[in-house]
């Protein structure tokens, strides 16, 4: 599964040093309550991230539970302005970064670094790759491979890095342009990182500033043990709306990475709940590499890696 193994490095020289760079190329002066630490990550053959956006909706609640002023159209609200990612290997092929809502310049051309989702055969073949790997044609990942090669989408190059803007500079409106994937790689190991840098110092409930620790990312496992096929859907306002995920077939499990507070759920092909699970804060996750649920149990459990459930 895809490995967070850096959780917010905010302090380490490297990191710090990494962190002034992109204020750099953003003309921002550096600070450190304006971004959050830098997450080392390990995408392994196959691993693969749904599309998403990194801000936070306004009215949602933060990994800590609290529910500042997302809306950074009104004054002194904070969110995340901008995402940079690092690239640090070349995949022999795949592991591009999608944006499926983003507009393609038609003076833009493919490049060893952009693809802008023309080459409609080429999206076929991949396709093709990806049920053949994903033994399905209807897996969440091969729909999502069908995106990385029918949008634009930056290629992973050693030492390159994507910018994209999660909010516009001048009004403030969120943008959903921002939405992007992780597409897989089928052949090797993929290594990047990624630092969210945000339009002010953030702030938590009360007007003080958090830090790194509580955006800590939870890695965790849905395990289906019932007798049909489920699916797996999660919220992130607290469960007044749910947005589904991907199947989880009998005896299966399914991976993802998410934060505290967050709400997960598996739900049966007629749409009935069998069990919903909130994740819970850092610090009673503790050193737990990964922590994995059950739908025929309400509590989750430490998992360490190459462990089965």
């Amino acid at each position: 599964a895809l490995i967070p193994l850096l959780h917010g490095d905010i302090d380490s020289p490297t990191a710090v040093a990494v962190s002034k760079r992109a204020f750099d190329v953003l003309r921002i002066p550096y600070e450190e309550g304006m971004k959050d630490g830098l997450q080392l990550l390990k995408y392994d053959k196959g691993d693969a991230y749904a599309a998403h956006t990194d801000y936070f909706r306004p009215g949602e609640r933060d990994p800590q539970g609290n529910m500042p002023n997302f809306d950074t159209k009104s004054p002194q609200a904070s969110n995340r302005y901008a995402t940079v990612f690092l690239y640090l290997s070349t995949p022999s092929s795949g592991g591009y970064t999608t944006f499926p809502n983003a507009a393609v310049d038609p003076q833009l051309n493919d490049s060893e670094s952009v693809a802008t989702g023309r080459d409609a055969a080429l999206a076929d073949s991949w396709v093709e790759t990806a049920s053949r790997f994903y033994n399905s044609t209807t897996a969440w990942e091969v729909t999502l491979t069908r995106q990385c090669f029918a949008s634009l989408a930056v290629k992973p190059k050693l030492m390159n890095a994507a910018l994209f803007y999660q909010q516009d500079a001048m009004s403030g409106e969120l943008l959903p342009q921002a939405l992007h994937g992780a597409c897989p790689c089928f052949e090797d190991v993929k290594w990047g990182a990624n630092l969210w840098i945000w339009n002010r110092a953030r702030l938590l409930e009360g007007g003080k500033t958090s830090t790194s620790s509580d955006f800590v990312p939870v890695t965790a496992l849905f395990y289906n043990r019932e007798g049909v096929a489920l699916e797996l859907a999660y919220s992130v306002d607290g469960g007044e709306t749910w947005t589904a995920l991907m199947p989880v077939p009998v005896g299966d499990s399914a991976g993802v990475t998410t934060y505290h507070t967050h709400l997960w759920c598996l739900t049966r092909p007629d749409g009935s709940e069998v069990r919903r699970w909130a994740i819970p804060a850092p610090s009673e996750v503790a050193n737990a590499d990964r922590i994995a649920y059950s739908s025929d149990s309400p509590h989750w459990r430490a998992v360490e890696f190459g462990a089965e459930l």
